[in-house]
């Protein structure tokens, strides 16, 4: 196993190790995405980024920031290997929602004399095109995707999408020329942490708005109380909270506006808790037809709820959704 690393937030040398992970077992996890790709590739794959034949999770004592130890982050070949085309694109999310109706408050109160968005890993721009153009010119939108399909997808909306990284970005014709800044679920993939977060403030206006969101911590750390186990290194390498976020706003000068965690969603937890502890259900998401899906996960809830009970009871804690969001505002 590798040494352990200071806090890539704060710099702090304590911290207590939450997990660690022997590359083969990464291997299998990382397999539940597409159980085509050979083990061998993806093993050489996560090694080759590690530099050795494991890994750590841990949490620093001072600023709270969860961390993988080394902080090293997927490579394009691993992507490539385990995520394709559409399947992993959602339609519209919770927090899509609630940063939308957000940014169009903003823009009536008539915060800027012209608004322009930058949006960090798109996806396939499920976000971007419900934007109004009466609001935010499709011109004055930016985006950025390493997806060869979501890439596509977002060029069909009018809407630039360039391959790039933030630091990529850091050029003076962009120098704090966003009033918006969006990050969905792409932030916990990313290392370099100080880097991204000084590009972010590069390349964000004075007085302009950062809408982050990250998998909710609660939700996570529940999971892995009861042995499932969803977000991994090299994938995800970080995981937040409100105190490592506010670390962060006090350290790169901004301000926190709003901080919220999505509500609980059930039946989706429990589904997901089933499909982990009983393997043999995962070949349910194989079949091609959704609504036979649907009815055999909805009759086997029905069986199984009974069985689970002390499950259930966890999963329908307050404020146990999968995602958490944060409205910063640069000072």
């Amino acid at each position: 196993m590798p040494q352990i690393i200071n806090c890539p937030l704060c710099g702090s040398k304590y911290g207590e190790i939450q997990n660690k992970y022997c590359s083969k077992d990464v291997v299998l996890l990382l397999k539940r995405n597409n159980r085509r790709v050979e083990n061998d590739l993806l093993l050489s794959s996560v090694e080759n980024l590690w530099g050795t034949d494991g890994c750590y999770f841990v949490q620093c004592a001072e600023c709270s920031l969860s961390y993988a130890s080394p902080l090293i982050s997927g490579d394009s070949t691993l992507y490539k290997a385990l995520y394709d085309n559409s399947k992993y694109y959602k339609k519209w999310k919770w927090e899509y929602d609630i940063t939308l109706k957000k940014i169009l408050l903003l823009c009536k109160q008539n915060s800027f004399t012209s608004y322009t968005l930058l949006e960090i890993g798109a996806g396939n721009g499920q976000f971007v095109k419900k934007i109004p153009n009466s609001i935010i010119l499709p011109k004055n939108i930016l985006t950025t995707e390493f997806s060869i399909f979501g890439k596509s997808e977002i060029n069909r909306l009018g809407i630039e999408c360039i391959e790039a990284k933030l630091i990529n970005l850091c050029s003076l014709e962009n120098k704090e020329k966003f009033a918006f800044i969006c990050m969905f679920q792409v932030l916990e993939h990313l290392d370099e942490l100080d880097q991204v977060f000084n590009s972010l403030s590069f390349l964000l206006k004075p007085k302009g708005h950062i809408f982050i969101a990250v998998p909710n911590n609660y939700h996570r750390e529940m999971f892995e109380s009861i042995g499932i186990i969803e977000d991994i290194p090299p994938i995800h390498i970080s995981r937040w909270n409100k105190k490592s976020f506010t670390f962060a706003a006090y350290k790169y000068g901004w301000e926190i506006v709003d901080h919220k965690i999505e509500h609980k969603r059930f039946i989706k937890n429990y589904l997901i808790y089933l499909t982990h502890k009983y393997k043999m259900l995962n070949r349910i998401n194989d079949l091609h037809n959704r609504f036979i899906r649907i009815a055999i996960k909805m009759l086997l809830l029905m069986i199984l709820f009974p069985l689970n009970l002390k499950h259930v009871m966890l999963f329908n804690k307050k404020e146990m959704g999968i995602a958490q969001w944060i409205h910063l505002q640069k000072t």
